[in-house]
């Protein structure tokens, strides 16, 4: 389990949430990445603090959740989503909808 950290509560894939944004953080049990050398290109949406779960490494911004732009192009990252019961979870599908709409919108 680890502590995640909302980064940009106006973000499309998370505003539709209230109570979600209005809280600011939540917990999720799923496997983590600990990332290095984070791009500052990336626009965070969802953080994960480094410091709520067991063995973690990194160091700084751990995005989650992120989207970004280069070359004309748009990418959505979400690293979560390993195990069968987050599915269950009204923020996945909304982050699944709202990173296909962002990456495939010119």
């Amino acid at each position: 389990e680890a502590l995640w950290v909302i980064m940009d509560p106006k973000n499309a894939a998370i505003s539709a949430d209230p109570a979600l944004v209005k809280a600011c953080q939540f917990k999720m049990t799923d496997e983590w990445y600990n990332f290095e050398n984070v791009s500052p290109s990336l626009s965070p949406i969802i953080d994960i603090d480094g410091s709520s779960y067991k063995d973690a490494a990194s160091t700084g911004i751990n995005p989650m959740v992120w989207s970004n732009q280069f070359d004309g192009g748009r990418a959505f990252y979400v690293g979560l989503g390993h195990r069968d019961e987050d599915y269950d979870l009204p923020l996945m599908p909304r982050l699944m909808l709202q990173g296909l709409i962002f990456a495939a919108h010119k």
